[in-house]
């Protein structure tokens, strides 16, 4: 999940002032997504669905969405787990 984590961290921060509100919109496909970390379509989907649970990322009309709140969420959990 952490492969994921990053790739969502990594768009955001590359995305965030583009609009002009704290939501950046992940245009990328799943398979985009899962060539770019090294899984397959069908575990991206699932390690993007346990985001979805724990609250560090959102969906609008089947994309993926971030805001700045999930964005700070996502670097904590990362970087918690990297320290243990």
């Amino acid at each position: 999940m952490d492969r994921v984590r990053f790739y969502l961290i990594s768009y955001y921060e590359e995305h965030a002032g583009e609009t002009e509100t704290d939501q950046v919109v992940v245009y990328a496909e799943y398979q985009d997504i899962a060539s770019c970390v090294g899984m397959s379509r069908r575990t991206v989907g699932r390690n993007l669905q346990k985001l979805k649970e724990c609250h560090e990322i959102g969906s609008f009309r089947k994309k993926i969405t971030i805001s700045e709140k999930q964005y700070r969420r996502m670097l904590v959990s990362l970087y918690s787990r990297e320290e243990t």
